[in-house]
């Protein structure tokens, strides 16, 4: 297995990159978000994993570990293959992902080139409750907000109607507001929504 490789790179490109070490170049497949980050003759180092197919063997590279843990997690979703995995990263960052996740709303990364609706579904849906181990300190809901969000959720409500009607009543309350708070704020928000956005 090789989990890191710190070279020089010769050959920088979108979504690939050669890099020297040793005397051996390696031809890494990379997500926009790394390559962008890279300079052709400066050293650099790539964490890596290292795909190992019947008639192929791929080596991927990415800048932090969470790029890294989201590939992972993202070629594990049925449909999704590395290759895929890698431009879902170049489409969308990985705080996107997350936000789309969080949300429920797969329109997010729909945009992305060879990522219809289904497949976009079905990446929100299986990375629902995965993320945060990998995405551990950039979740964008928090705190007594994301008390709030489980709350409204509990009491049967869609993950994307808790989500937006919780942010809303943040924004006007301010953050600083207590989970109650932000619960009976939220609710009023979402009786509009209500029968559309509970479940059951």
């Amino acid at each position: 297995m090789i989990d890191r490789i710190t070279g020089i790179a010769l050959k920088v490109e979108p979504m690939q990159v050669i890099l020297e070490t040793g005397g051996l170049g390696f031809r890494i497949t990379v997500p926009l978000s790394t390559s962008a980050k890279m300079m052709q003759g400066k050293e650099t180092v790539l964490l890596t994993e290292l795909i190992v197919r019947e008639d192929s063997m791929t080596l991927f590279g990415f800048h932090t570990e969470k790029e890294r843990g989201v590939f992972n997690l993202l070629r594990g979703v049925a449909g999704v293959g590395p290759k895929l995995a890698c431009t879902v990263l170049s489409g969308v960052s990985v705080e996107g992902i997350n936000q789309a996740v969080i949300r429920g709303e797969p329109g997010l990364l729909a945009k992305v080139p060879g990522i219809g609706r289904k497949t976009s579904g079905r990446i929100v849906m299986e990375l629902s409750g995965k993320l945060d181990g990998v995405l551990e300190g950039i979740a964008p809901v928090r705190g007594s907000t994301a008390e709030a969000i489980q709350a409204l959720i509990s009491l049967g409500y869609q993950r994307n109607v808790a989500v937006r009607s919780v942010e809303k009543a943040a924004h006007d309350a301010g953050h600083d507001a207590s989970v109650e708070d932000l619960i009976r704020a939220a609710l009023k928000l979402s009786t509009g929504a209500g029968t559309k956005g509970r479940r059951g």
